[in-house]
């Protein structure tokens, strides 16, 4: 389902390591910097769990799974209950809450059942409110086995599209057949086109993206005028930056968290991905929120901004801190941070 409204605010207290902090005056692009431990990543996941409360198994594996230790990673320090609340455009709230709760006996027969270890299993109290209103009880074992009880009635479906993408996806989906596929099923042909204008940067010529059955198997073709190449045989970093493309194009109008962009990337093809990330504000309309450590990363997303002339107010960068838990932020607008960059050098991370 598309989207016609953006967050604009976000409150978070005592989810992972911010005891509290709030971000404000979110735009279309909203760019993430600091050192690292200053929350990048956290503000990414809280912003996904409170879009989609019952994405956080999502979350507690994402960073790798360590056992059932890996939950308490969700709480800041001793607490056991976290919030997030989001304002939207229309100024409307969506708040979310997940609390470590007691394991109840009927839910634990059930999920014997379905084969969950219930000697050995944590319970999480999930609720949303808002635009979006769920309550559900979350299980999970020492096994990383995942397991649901709906509380009472919710949405069938989430009311908006959101995405988290980061280079654990990108390398899961694995082939760009499998991604190609997935673009192809969530944002049709018009996604198509949209990673092939993106691609023509680089490979000059490019008439098309195409799987095309030889011997047997079916492999994703760059299809040029006169002839077409498999995309293996044009490296790894083309490979990694096409499936990377794919998967920001693949949605329209809706909610994309990306977690460090550059990993895994070739320098040469560094622009790509910064021209993707623009396109997919700019033609597919998403609103879209990255954590970067890369200089050059945002010096081309800034610049393709400005050669897209974007407003000032529609790319932010926000330039982290975190003490003590306090979560504080500056933040600067697109002329702001180009200016700073082109005539100071000056370094947005901090």
């Amino acid at each position: 389902m598309n989207i016609n409204f953006t967050v604009k605010s976000i409150k978070i207290k005592n989810f992972r390591g911010i005891a509290e902090g709030k971000l404000n005056e979110f735009t279309g692009i909203n760019i993430l910097v600091g050192r690292n431990a200053t929350g990048k990543s956290t503000i990414l996941e809280a912003l996904y769990i409170a879009l989609n409360p019952e994405g956080v198994d999502f979350i507690v594996k994402r960073r790798g799974w360590f056992g059932l230790t890996a939950l308490d990673g969700l709480f800041y320090r001793n607490s056991r209950k976290f919030s997030i609340t989001i304002t939207f455009s229309d100024k409307s709230l969506q708040k979310t809450s997940i609390e470590i709760a007691i394991p109840v006996s009927t839910d634990l027969r059930t999920l014997k059942d379905r084969g969950l270890n219930v000697k050995n299993i944590r319970s999480l109290f999930v609720s949303g409110e808002g635009k979006l209103s769920t309550r559900s009880r979350f299980y999970i074992d020492d096994k990383g086995q995942v397991g649901r009880v709906i509380l009472g009635s919710r949405e069938s479906i989430l009311p908006w599209h959101v995405a988290f993408i980061d280079w654990n996806a990108v390398l899961s989906y694995g082939e760009p057949e499998e991604a190609y596929t997935y673009m192809i099923d969530v944002g049709g042909f018009e996604a198509k086109n949209h990673v092939v204008e993106v691609l023509r940067e680089r490979l000059k010529g490019l008439a098309t993206i195409e799987p095309l059955k030889k011997d047997d198997k079916v492999i994703l073709y760059a299809v040029f005028k006169d002839y077409a190449v498999p995309f293996y045989l044009l490296g790894d970093g083309i490979r990694y930056t096409l499936v990377y493309l794919m998967l920001l194009s693949a949605c329209k109008k809706s909610f994309l968290m990306l977690e460090e962009p550059e990993l895994h990337t070739h320098p040469g093809l560094l622009e790509l991905t910064a021209k993707g990330i623009v396109e997919s504000y700019v033609k597919r309309g998403n609103q879209i929120f990255f954590s970067t450590h890369s200089l050059e990363l945002i010096d081309m997303v800034l610049n393709e901004a400005v050669n897209r002339e974007l407003r000032s107010d529609e790319v932010k960068v926000y330039r982290l801190t975190l003490l003590n838990g306090s979560l504080h932020s500056r933040t600067y607008t697109l002329e702001e941070s180009a200016k700073l960059r082109k005539e100071l050098e000056y370094d947005l991370r901090g």
